[in-house]
């Protein structure tokens, strides 16, 4: 249920992105917003993390990533040094990253 939560959020803000032309490409405006409360979800993550209170599940992290939220996500790994030991989870990020540039470029 979570997963799906994210999805849809991820997908809301794609549309706010383009509609309010929050970059000149709409395909790129589809990407920033996702990347952006994808890194604010793992920001929070690494804060209740320190915390040590209840986490965001992985599997919440792997589908904002997946839902266009790649860049967020490994921006935020490797800032904030969160995941980053979980290989899986950072290949899955970067498999996303790959995927959503190829769209990028293909829509462009």
């Amino acid at each position: 249920m979570a997963c799906a939560s994210v999805v849809l959020l991820n997908l809301a803000v794609a549309l706010a992105a383009i509609q309010f032309r929050l970059a000149p490409e709409p395909a790129i405006a589809a990407l920033a917003g996702p990347s952006i409360l994808t890194y604010f979800l793992m920001w929070f993550d690494k804060l209740r993390a320190r915390a040590g209170r209840s986490r965001v599940p992985e599997k919440v992290l792997a589908c904002a990533a997946l839902a266009g939220g790649a860049v967020g996500f490994l921006m935020a790994a490797l800032l904030f040094r969160h995941k980053i030991r979980n290989l899986r989870l950072m290949l899955l990020g970067v498999v996303a990253l790959v995927l959503q540039g190829a769209l990028v470029a293909i829509l462009r």
